[in-house]
């Protein structure tokens, strides 16, 4: 499987867990573009928070936290886009 495809799957899977938990079927990752290695996931949590900041890439990157090094590109990304 290509790194997409699985950063992909990942994103649909935490998009699946929003929508169990009762929210939004966003989910998003972080990717680290040297390794190519996935560094976090997450997901919209709007309805089971209440909170409008956390999006898929916004929980993606909470999530990351340290393992994301600082100064290294990375790419985020979530399935669904405005």
């Amino acid at each position: 499987m290509h790194l997409d495809d699985k950063a992909h799957m990942r994103r649909l899977r935490a998009g699946a867990e929003g929508y169990r938990e009762g929210g939004c079927p966003i989910g998003g990752v972080l990717v680290d573009n040297t390794s190519g290695k996935i560094l976090g996931t997450g997901h919209n949590a709007l309805v089971q928070e209440g909170n409008p900041i956390v999006h898929g890439e916004m929980a993606a990157m909470c999530d990351a936290g340290p393992r994301r090094p600082a100064g290294k590109p990375t790419r985020r990304g979530q399935p669904l886009r405005p």
